[in-house]
């Protein structure tokens, strides 16, 4: 049976050990972790503060930070990130509801305040991906923004079993986007869905 490594000292070499990997590539400038959920950070952020001052300690040219909530410009194009948003929606005909909601609540939020909502708003937590999108507009000028759900890296535990009410499907990977002076070019999901019941024939 395969050793699972559940001690804290694992899971942050382990952290350590994936980030590596990416580290070596000289392009690699700015990394930026967003704090997740308080019980899988240690409290208080612990495990990113902590790979934060490991890998900026082994890599002293990069520029690596820990944030609750960014606010990211990318040559113009402004990427709002955390960890927790909206979930998927509450039945298969409601997916994507919650979260195009969630993103005209910030885009109005941003226009009667006088600004430029972001162009994309990122969020985890539910451990699914999803990409919803809108344009809003008034007197013939309109504004678009895309939101997006990320997916999880890891399969689900009691906890998320719990979060997302025992969801037979997993998704898992990673969302990689290609923006070039200041625009969206193309996103490239990295996901796979898998049916995560034990299916049994008697």
């Amino acid at each position: 049976m395969a050793r699972r490594h559940t001690r804290v000292s694992d899971q942050i070499l382990i952290a350590e050990a994936n980030f590596d990997g990416w580290m070596k590539y000289k392009n690699v400038k700015l990394v930026r972790f967003a704090v997740g959920t308080g019980i899988h950070e240690l409290g208080e952020g612990s495990s990113s503060i902590i790979i934060t001052k490991i890998l900026s300690n082994k890599y002293p040219d990069k520029d690596i930070g820990v944030v609750y909530h960014g606010l990211l410009d990318i040559k113009g194009f402004m990427i709002d990130y955390a960890h927790h948003g909206p979930n998927i929606g509450s039945r298969k005909w409601l997916e994507g509801n919650e979260l195009r909601l969630y993103l005209r609540s910030i885009m109005m939020s941003e226009m009667m305040g006088g600004h430029k909502p972001p162009d994309l708003i990122i969020r985890g937590h539910y451990h699914t991906y999803r990409r919803e999108f809108l344009e809003v507009g008034t007197n013939g000028k309109f504004i678009e923004s895309w939101a997006m759900l990320l997916p999880g890296f890891t399969f689900k535990d009691d906890y998320t079993r719990r979060a997302t009410r025992s969801d037979f499907k997993q998704t898992i990977g990673m969302v990689a986007l290609e923006i070039i002076d200041g625009h969206l070019v193309r996103t490239y999901p990295f996901v796979k869905t898998i049916d995560v019941r034990t299916r049994e024939v008697i």
